[in-house]
């Protein structure tokens, strides 16, 4: 190994050392047997201990490794990246062996937000400003070539004590069969909802289903990510908590061309969780909660490489249930467009979104925009979007501050 060249070298240059000793006595007493066997021995028992500290060298190397930091957490814990990104970004990882049998791997993420928002109608004009910071914990093993554990956590302050956020099993080996399996607690893979803006997601979000027991089986290659889930349905009353009574099904398709990368795809759902919140925490209800609505989504994404240090990314997205909800269809749409750049030497993004909302005589509208500097250990950024609804309107401002560790 390359690693051990330098040792070696030494190993080699001692045993030369000693053997041209041992030329020597040869040239001067042959016939003293005795003295040659000596000196024979000398080396043999150098040699022996030679070997003992290469293995001892090699075991300190091991150890250290053995439990390590990776960047595979930055897209786990990522809030801009959606459930169906972190399993592709992981398959990835997997394939290529950043993550690799044997191993350990910790991460961390701390964010601190900082609010201010109006909410004119239902706050008669007052504003209101709040802070929070959160953290991320993670543990990542590749057991052997098919098995990887995942499991995260998450806390808030002041009062949230750590949380369970995700821990699942995945059974893959990318580089044997592009089909994989996982088994757990994770979120639901449901609709793509990326969200470009630093810190506002758009609010096709809504229809998240957030994270449930589940048992998924997929297939990752050749441009094509599909899965089959079924899950639990412990987050609404028209399903049943104790049992497998729900299920999502989502096939996406990317290719690249030149400097231009190209997804799209579309997703569906049995029973939507039939109330949400918007980004500022008010509750909607989107269904019926006595019958399960299902869902579809559908989505198109591009990412344009402008050249060495620019990029340009646009996506768009319809979400829409399959039965009616007050005689209408529950439905929301969003367009979202990020401009990636290096500028004073500082990795910046400027993103803007437009997303809208409809439920049975209700809408809403949404506009955001933001702009932030990234690095591998720190992001900063300051968002501003401005939500419209028949119950209020509200500005929202956020500054957030991110690290990885």
């Amino acid at each position: 190994m390359t690693t051990n060249t330098p040792f070696l070298g030494k190993t080699s240059r001692s045993t030369l050392f000693i053997s041209s000793l041992v030329f020597s006595a040869q040239a001067s007493a042959v016939t003293n047997d005795s003295a040659i066997k000596a000196l024979q021995e000398q080396v043999q028992q150098m040699q022996a201990q030679v070997n003992i500290l290469a293995k001892q060298t090699t075991s300190q190397e091991n150890s250290r490794d053995f439990i390590e930091r990776n960047t595979i957490f930055r897209s786990l814990f990522s809030g801009g990246s959606a459930s169906p990104q972190k399993e592709q970004k992981l398959l990835n990882a997997l394939k290529n062996d950043s993550v690799q049998s044997g191993h350990i791997y910790l991460g961390a993420k701390a964010e601190t937000k900082i609010f201010y928002d109006t909410n004119e109608k239902s706050s008669g004009g007052n504003s209101a400003s709040d802070f929070m910071s959160q953290a991320w914990f993670g543990v990542l093993t590749r057991m052997n070539d098919w098995f990887t554990f995942y499991a995260g956590f998450t806390a808030k302050t002041p009062s949230d004590d750590l949380k369970l956020k995700e821990s699942y099993m995945l059974f893959a080996n990318p580089n044997k069969t592009p089909f994989y399996g996982i088994a757990g607690y994770k979120t639901v893979n449901f609709g793509y909802h990326p969200r470009y803006d630093f810190s506002i997601s758009q609010l096709t979000r809504v229809f998240d289903y957030g994270t449930a027991t589940q048992i998924e089986g997929g297939y990752y290659g050749n441009g094509f990510f599909a899965n089959i889930t079924a899950f639990n349905g412990d987050n609404d009353a028209a399903t049943n908590a104790n049992n497998i009574t729900n299920f999502t099904g989502m096939v996406n398709y990317a290719f690249k061309k030149d400097n231009i990368s190209f997804n799209t795809g579309t997703s569906i759902i049995r029973a939507i969780d039939s109330t949400a919140k918007f980004a500022n925490g008010y509750s909607i209800q989107l269904a019926d909660t006595s019958t399960p609505t299902p869902a579809v989504s559908t989505f198109a994404q591009a990412k344009i490489k402008l050249n060495s240090t620019q990029t340009l990314e646009v996506f768009g997205e319809y979400v829409q249930t399959t039965e009616r909800y007050l005689n209408q269809y529950t439905r929301s749409w969003g367009a979202q467009s990020a401009f990636k750049f290096i500028a004073f030497k500082q990795k910046l993004k400027l993103a803007v979104s437009y997303s809208g909302l409809h439920v049975a005589n209700n809408s809403a509208n949404q506009y955001t925009a933001s702009i932030s500097r990234g690095s591998k250990i720190i992001e900063i950024g300051l968002s501003y979007g401005y939500l419209s609804t028949q119950q209020f309107d509200d500005n929202m401002l956020v500054t957030k501050i991110t690290g990885y560790f």
